[in-house]
């Protein structure tokens, strides 16, 4: 009986990692349906839906995987497994929610989780980070635009620069900067991703911003202009 129940499980893990390095060699019949719909086929067995949720969502959660962390190889497998817990959990995803909020929920947890391990491994409690007291300010998010449009400021350039000045900030903050300004969610998604209160969230965007500028201030004055 225990050998059955390992059989069907080793069963089902291949079938999800053979849709995840599977390319899309057959034509996107699905491509039109949203991501929730896409879910709830994913959920039936459908490991077509699967593999567009992977085309649609890889990349980007791998991108804000890596702002969060700054570790490519980390980040990869951090995805990996975002994406596994995806197609495992696929029955438990909800509509009251979009699955945009509930995929970046997965990742921004195993991102808090590697963050909790880097920080007890140099002595520093995740208690420390959370608890941190912080002023509500609801001003308007910071445009930051090159000072140069000339072309003579390379585009590597402006990524290092900003990938630098979000990886400065404090864990408390980058992730829900990299939450509310690079990935666009709204203030209510973002505290219910992190579980946190709004006026956490919204206080801690801005002390983020705060920091970002400042960064690029010191470090990159002649790239960047700010705008309000």
């Amino acid at each position: 009986m225990g050998s059955k129940g390992h059989r069907s499980g080793d069963k089902e893990k291949d079938r999800m990692e053979l849709a995840l390095v599977r390319t899309a060699s057959r034509p996107e019949d699905l491509g039109g349906q949203s991501d929730e719909d896409l879910i709830g086929l994913v959920d039936k067995g459908n490991d077509r839906a699967f593999e567009i949720l992977v085309e649609r969502y890889k990349a980007p959660i791998l991108n804000f995987l890596y702002r969060m962390l700054g570790d490519s190889d980390t980040c990869e497998d951090l995805t990996q497994e975002t994406l596994i817990r995806v197609y495992r959990n696929a029955g438990r995803y909800k509509r009251i929610a979009k699955f945009s909020t509930w995929i970046y929920t997965i990742a921004a947890n195993l991102g808090k989780n590697e963050l909790r391990n880097r920080s007890r491994r140099a002595g520093i409690t995740w208690d420390d980070i959370q608890n941190y007291n912080l002023k509500t300010d609801d001003s308007a998010p910071m445009r930051v635009r090159p000072v140069r449009t000339d072309g003579a400021i390379e585009r590597s350039e402006l990524r290092v620069a900003l990938d630098q000045a979000i990886r400065s900030l404090p864990a408390r903050f980058r992730t829900p900067f990299v939450l509310r300004d690079v990935e666009g969610f709204a203030y209510e998604e973002i505290a219910k991703m992190l579980k946190l209160p709004k006026g956490t969230v919204k206080s801690r965007i801005n002390r983020a911003r705060l920091r970002f500028k400042e960064y690029l201030e010191e470090n990159f004055e002649d790239v960047f202009e700010y705008r309000s």
